[in-house]
């Protein structure tokens, strides 16, 4: 099984390497060429365009890969996208009245979110499918495809580039996307279920939504506060150096995504498994923080641009939190699709909460390094909370 896992995680590891080392370039592109406040500003209306893809999504994912077990996929793959339209219709009309209250963005960048919303929906939860296929690779493939895309087309368009030129960038690599990406012959006979059948879908798939939104705001609550308490700026060059650690997490994300569908069928993960797949994310992820910790001046004042120098101690604290996320990625996915799941619900949203929390607190003090330090924190409870699970689960 391991064996199994582990070469599953590697092809996919193999195509996120390819789709990062592309996106790295992209972002250390459009940090230079933007500046710290566009930069800042394009990681804004990014960070929007995610959560809203993430809380409409509603667990889908998910529960496919859950249900996948016992359904056949052209039965699931009928089910999951006509809910996953109804979902995209409501929050295009809730996003759009809650950009024309708040004017949290221009008219334009509004304009671009609510389209971009449209094939973001449909890219987001086809993942699902090929994960439950073990082609993870076309997963990788895609993303890889999507920042070729947006390095030639910023590329093209860098003289006087604005963050809203990358947005309608961004929006023709996921109309390309989904050319291919969509199983159109699947499609086929596709209907669409009365609105009782899929609230049932949605009650059954509400306990995965909950987790992953939770996850999605830690993730990215601190940037809401760092833009929102200091600057756009300063959001720039915190997005600076966690792009670095989002970059050098690969490894523990292709083990979660190919670990969950496995784990998720009751006993094909023993705790012998566990405990073997643990100590080996232990020793890399020691391994990768060292680099990232060792190089953390060349990484912003070479690759970025000395103008980001503000983010090198912020990139030296993610480094401690990168090796907790290798630590954390197989324990919290086998909590997270075990029966568990509704006890631990609490405790992450608790962690969320805090680290929101700590944020609030402490980026007025410490500035962008109160953000960095309240994930390491949160980082380190959220492994006890694991742990605990953990015991439970192989009592």
């Amino acid at each position: 099984m391991i064996q199994s896992l582990l070469k599953n995680s590697g092809i996919y590891f193999a195509g996120l390497t390819l789709s990062k080392v592309l996106n790295v370039f992209l972002f250390i592109l459009l940090a230079r060429l933007l500046g710290p406040s566009e930069f800042g500003s394009y990681l804004f209306f990014l960070t929007l365009l995610q959560l809203i893809t993430v809380v409409s999504d509603l667990g889908l994912i998910q529960w496919f890969q859950k249900e996948a077990h016992n359904r056949a996929t052209s039965e699931l793959i009928h089910a999951v996208l006509p809910v996953r339209a109804t979902t995209l219709i409501v929050s295009l009309i809730v996003t759009y009245i809650a950009t024309s209250l708040t004017h949290l963005l221009s008219v334009e960048a509004a304009t671009l979110l609510l389209i971009l919303m449209i094939p973001e929906a449909f890219l987001s939860v086809l993942d699902g499918y090929y994960f439950h296929l073990n082609k993870s690779f076309l997963v990788a493939l895609k993303t890889a495809i999507e920042s070729a895309l947006m390095i030639i087309g910023v590329l093209l368009f860098k003289s006087g580039i604005h963050f809203h030129t990358v947005a309608y960038i961004y929006l023709v690599t996921t109309i390309v996307s989904l050319t291919w990406y969509v199983p159109w012959k699947r499609l086929k006979g596709l209907t669409f279920p009365t609105l009782a059948k899929q609230a049932n879908i949605l009650r059954s798939s509400m306990k995965y939504a909950y987790l992953i939104f939770t996850s999605f705001a830690y993730a990215r609550g601190d940037s809401f506060v760092v833009k929102t308490m200091i600057s756009n700026t300063a959001l720039g060059m915190y997005g600076a150096a966690y792009r670095f650690l989002e970059s050098l997490s690969l490894l523990p994300t292709a083990l979660s995504h190919n670990l969950f569908p496995v784990s998720s069928k009751e006993g094909a993960v023993t705790a012998k498994h566990l405990k073997k797949i643990t100590v080996i994310m232990t020793v890399v992820g020691v391994a990768v923080g060292l680099v990232l910790w060792l190089g953390a001046d060349l990484f912003i004042g070479v690759f970025v641009g000395p103008e980001y120098a503000a983010a090198i101690p912020v990139l030296k604290i993610l480094s401690f939190v990168l090796v907790l996320f290798f630590i954390s990625a197989p324990l919290s996915t086998v909590v997270q699709s075990s029966q568990y799941i509704q006890q631990f619900l609490p405790w992450g949203v608790a962690n969320t909460a805090t680290n929101i929390g700590l944020n609030i607190l402490l980026v007025p003090i410490l500035g962008i390094s109160g953000a960095a330090y309240s994930m390491l924190i949160t980082e380190i409870t959220g492994l006890i909370i694991n742990l605990w699970f953990i015991r439970k689960i192989y009592a």
